[in-house]
């Protein structure tokens, strides 16, 4: 989006919903739900934002998701901060299913090998 000097609205949508949903399993270490406005209900985030997206979630049920936007700045500065914010706490988590998975090749292996 950032790239674009006028984004198409669904642009913004295809950028929000893996947002919301990185926001909803930190929240509530679940699988999101599919319905983005379920999503959206669930979540707390400024209402600068929320009128927004809603607005954006509106133009795509009238098809004027394909329509070239100026840029949404509030949408710009959100997504923008909580990229960077997941990116950062996907860096930085302990990776321990790496000793699980080996714990469990080694029992596949075991069982291949046994006549």
């Amino acid at each position: 989006i950032e790239n674009q000097e006028r984004p198409k609205r669904k642009k913004y949508l295809y950028v929000i919903r893996p947002i919301l949903g990185c926001m909803y399993i930190e929240k509530y270490m679940k699988q999101p739900p599919t319905n983005m406005n379920v999503t959206l209900d669930s979540l707390v985030m400024p209402y600068s934002v929320r009128i927004r997206i809603d607005e954006l979630l509106d133009q795509k049920k009238k098809n004027l998701e394909l329509d070239e936007n100026e840029h949404i700045e509030v949408l710009d500065m959100f997504l923008r901060s909580s990229i960077e914010r997941f990116d950062f706490y996907a860096k930085n988590l302990e990776n321990t299913d790496k000793q699980d998975l080996e714990l469990l090749n080694d029992l596949f292996l075991d069982v291949l090998t046994k006549d």
